[in-house]
């Protein structure tokens, strides 16, 4: 008997006037480019840059302009301990002064690179978030679409179960007409017709379900109707141990918790630098006039040497609490390390059974078509009742279905191993799949 199961193709996906199928790539393709949550994922990394050249302004070249007039009748003293340049004496009288100041930072013990250091893995902690958000968008791709690809698989199988009835109770109300089998042959059979074609009803309500649920997983906008292309195998570790050695090497979980180990260790570095000297250079052009002196114009340039010699322990504080920091990173980190491998070796236990599954599922499928075949010989030279027939009919839909069930266990078990190794989707662009 030909096999009721089609995994073919459905329908069209119109896409700018074409029509084409929503392959797996093509899904994870749009998701990866579009998904909302990486959208804000990489605006985090964005931030995090931004965070490392606010941290390094403080060692760069500075230029600021500032200007005060007054008038009054007492003397007042302006000044500031940060710019040199910027100490005025107001007079009792009409007066105005300019002031242009320059800074810049020579010397700051390893301070500047230090806290460089502390920019660059504050963005690469970003990286490895941005990366675990890839991960998570995947596996939800990967499962809503073997979720689909069941369904689809399940609709075809409830759609052949019910051209099967139908063709039943075409032939049951023949043989009923020619008097060779009593009516209650027939109304068994359009029973058996209407539970075939409320199983489909409720088969194609459950597919439309699930691509509900793979449009959501995708994040992106999907031209109507949406049909379901191929599953694209991906290469996996051959044994469980190259799978643990790559998930230790790849898990963005496990590389954000390096980094913040390191961030944590650096910045108690640059706060034990921030102890040290630091030589700055400044200078600055000032004019001044007023009703009792003459408009003058004067410059200085000069360097100052900062040495802090007390602060109440601050420093020494923040030290302390970064290195805390650094520890508890540490132990976060071996505490994922568990984690991880508990995920993969549970996540390969599954993958493992995949050929069992399959095999026995394809087994059942051969052994219901082979009984069926028979029951309806049977049932044609008048050796079976109808009752029979239409048990061996369920039961082959049943294999049928459970065929799809075996391929969306792999897929399922592929999903959950590839997010497991921490294995990313090929950054392909989509070919136009999407809306």
């Amino acid at each position: 008997m030909k096999k009721l199961l089609s995994i073919g193709i459905l329908g069209a996906l119109g896409v700018f006037g074409s029509a084409q199928p929503l392959n797996l790539q093509d899904a994870l393709g749009i998701a990866t480019e579009r998904h909302p949550l990486i959208v804000g994922a990489e605006r985090e990394v964005d931030a995090a840059r931004a965070m490392r050249a606010s941290l390094l302004s403080e060692f760069q070249p500075t230029l600021s302009f500032h200007a005060v007039g007054s008038d009054g009748t007492g003397t007042l003293g302006m000044m500031t301990m940060v710019n040199p340049g910027r100490m005025f004496m107001l007079p009792p009288d009409p007066f105005a002064a300019e002031s242009l100041v320059f800074q810049w930072a020579l010397f700051t013990s390893g301070k500047d690179r230090a806290i460089a250091r502390v920019g660059d893995l504050g963005v690469r902690i970003g990286e490895s978030a941005l990366r675990r958000t890839r991960l998570d968008v995947s596996l939800r791709v990967r499962t809503a679409f073997a979720e689909a690809a069941y369904r689809r698989d399940a609709v075809n199988g409830y759609r052949a179960g019910l051209d099967a009835a139908e063709e039943m109770e075409k032939l049951t109300r023949a043989r009923y007409e020619e008097g060779k089998v009593p009516e209650a042959f027939v109304f068994a059979a359009e029973a058996q017709t209407a539970k075939a074609r409320r199983d489909l009803r409720v088969a194609e309500a459950e597919y439309e379900a699930a691509l509900a649920k793979l449009r959501e997983a995708v994040g992106g906008e999907l031209a109507e109707p949406v049909e379901l292309g191929e599953w694209q195998d991906a290469t996996l570790p051959e044994t469980l141990e190259k799978a643990l050695e790559l998930a230790v090497s790849l898990r963005p979980e496990l590389q954000s918790y390096s980094f913040a180990r390191k961030k944590a260790g650096t910045a108690a570095d640059a706060v034990r630098r921030s102890q040290l000297p630091e030589v700055r250079l400044f200078g600055a052009q000032t004019g001044m006039t007023g009703r009792s002196m003459a408009p003058d114009t004067s410059y200085n340039l000069g360097v100052l040497l900062s040495i802090p010699l007390f602060d109440g322990s601050m420093r020494a504080s923040e030290a302390r609490q970064a290195e805390a920091e650094a520890a508890k990173a540490t132990a976060s980190y071996e505490a994922e390390r568990l984690s991880v491998e508990a995920q993969v070796r549970s996540a390969w236990a599954k993958w493992r059974a995949v050929d069992d599954v399959l095999a026995f599922a394809e087994a059942q499928l051969r052994a219901a078509e082979e009984a069926y075949r028979i029951a309806k010989l049977r049932f044609d030279v008048g050796k079976a009742v109808h009752a029979e027939v239409s048990v061996v009919l369920a039961d082959l839909v049943a294999a049928e279905v459970s065929v799809a069930d075996a391929h969306r266990y792999k897929r399922m078990a592929e999903a959950e191993l590839i997010r497991a190794i921490g294995l990313e989707p090929e950054r392909e662009k989509p070919s136009n799949a999407g809306g």
